[in-house]
């Protein structure tokens, strides 16, 4: 394999929906290093605050063991982060918002090793009010086969 700056992997600090599978290590820049190899271990563990899980919580961590790609190395092949969020959904499912921080162990900085993330995140869904209504089904049919197989 001979890659270059951009047939490389790329892991860092993630960027809501700019990947499909992004190799995320909390506390970094996006795409802030690069490898030739790699071993990437994630873990998430979300819960809700109370019942009607408007208010969730989330805690994450990453680590791995990067392989740099020649010319772009740095001091040390571990590099770990950690973090939570907090998020609300509204009562009717059409917008969320999250509010997340995250802390990069090893992540390198002017003032040495270490860096802290914070994030927001809004997202509202401009069809969710429409998901519930259909004109043309009967309202005296069942739907909720249908709800399970919606794309």
């Amino acid at each position: 394999l001979h890659a270059d700056r951009f047939s490389a992997y790329r892991l860092g600090g993630v960027l809501p929906f700019a990947s499909e599978f992004p190799l995320d290590v909390p506390g970094y820049y996006f795409q802030e290093l690069s490898a030739r190899r790699l071993a990437l271990l994630n873990a998430q563990y979300s819960f809700p605050f109370e019942p009607r899980k408007q208010w969730n919580g989330t805690l994450y961590a990453a680590t791995g063991f990067v392989d740099y790609l020649a010319g772009l190395s740095q001091p040390g092949h571990w590099h770990s982060g950690l973090g939570g969020g907090i998020t609300y959904r509204s009562p009717a499912g059409s917008w969320f918002i999250t509010l997340i921080y995250a802390y990069g162990v090893d992540a390198i900085r002017d003032h040495g090793r270490g860096a802290n993330q914070i994030g927001i995140l809004f997202q509202y869904d401009l069809e969710a009010k429409a998901k519930w209504f259909s004109p043309a089904v009967s309202p005296y049919r069942s739907r909720g086969a249908e709800r399970l197989f919606r794309d």
